[in-house]
């Protein structure tokens, strides 16, 4: 099964009013429920709702699988947050008490890939579910200091699992007798 590609933008940008059900409840089974009955886009409310980190990764995922667009109404100046539900894949931010010009760029910001912002990358599903991700479109025409920094996360993350493999296989040998 193929990941929905990201539309909301899209729709947006061409003038579309969008429709959003508004999920409190922490559980994935009702934010895809949701999904499914009509509306464009489920709003995941982290501000005053009961959803933590782990159950926004689950329920970004459900809203996707529902084929709508999973939104996420981050906490007050919860910038990490923010980025961690980007990677999880959600196709858009609320965010509350953005209340002057300076509030407003520090937020798009730490929510904007380099050279527009400061996000940070790193490798997740949704970072490379759609072409239209910007972790896809840096890989793939970054200057080479981006795409430099990008090849020494991949040589890290394999020396990671080269590692961990190295590990395993000395635990399993130890322990067959």
């Amino acid at each position: 099964m193929t990941i929905p590609a990201f539309t909301l933008a899209r729709r947006l940008r061409a003038g579309e009013t969008v429709f959003s059900a508004w999920c409190s409840l922490p559980y994935p089974i009702v934010a895809e429920m949701l999904g499914r009955e009509g509306f464009a886009a489920v709003t995941l409310e982290a501000q005053h709702g009961l959803w933590d980190t782990a159950s926004l990764l689950t329920g970004v995922a459900a809203v996707r699988q529902a084929g709508v667009a999973p939104i996420v109404r981050v906490p007050v100046n919860d910038f990490a947050l923010a980025s961690r539900v980007l990677d999880f894949g959600a196709e858009a931010l609320i965010a509350p008490m953005i209340n002057t010009a300076a509030d407003a760029r520090a937020f798009a910001a730490a929510a904007k890939y380099p050279p527009v912002g400061e996000r940070s990358c790193g490798a997740s599903p949704a970072a490379s579910a759609t072409l239209e991700n910007p972790i896809t479109q840096a890989a793939l025409t970054a200057p080479s200091t981006i795409a430099a920094r990008m090849r020494r996360f991949s040589i890290s993350l394999l020396s990671s699992f080269a590692v961990l493999n190295a590990v395993l296989t000395r635990r399993l040998r130890t322990s067959i007798p």
